[in-house]
């Protein structure tokens, strides 16, 4: 697919916007992933832990995405599911004192830089690096 800029008046081609070459269909295959998908996002947003290490072999095997677009549709999930929960959880009150937020913003406010180098350096590496070595880091890391 083709993406029309404007440059100066002239017309130039940026084939990086767009990325049509998935293999998705839309099949009983997709349906099933889907449901999965919804059960073990729901289970493991509830405990906390994102529910990635599910989801990335989830979409590759059942719905046929690479490791690369499984591993970004993983984050995005994640992603999604955190922002409901804390959406859900922004104005309930701790348990033990009730004059605090049940959410920990400082813990949040110090662990957040880290977070994103964290995140950076993984963008990085899995734009630098074959599928193949991806692979062996995740199986490696699971």
């Amino acid at each position: 697919m083709r993406d029309i800029l404007e440059d100066g008046g002239r017309e130039a081609t940026n084939p990086t916007l767009l990325d049509t070459s998935s293999s998705f269909q839309g099949n009983w295959r997709s349906i099933v992933a889907l449901l999965i998908i919804l059960l073990v996002g729901s289970v493991a947003n509830s405990a906390g832990v994102g529910g990635g290490a599910i989801f990335v072999p989830i979409l590759q095997s059942l719905v046929g995405f690479s490791l690369k677009d499984s591993t970004a549709i993983s984050q995005a999930l994640i992603t999604a599911g955190s922002a409901v929960s804390v959406a859900i959880n922004i104005f309930k009150r701790s348990p033990v004192n009730p004059n605090t937020c049940i959410i920990h913003f400082s813990v949040a406010l110090a662990l957040t830089p880290v977070v994103l180098v964290g995140v950076s350096v993984g963008v990085l590496l899995n734009s630098i690096l074959p599928n193949f070595v991806l692979t062996i880091m995740l199986i490696v890391l699971i």
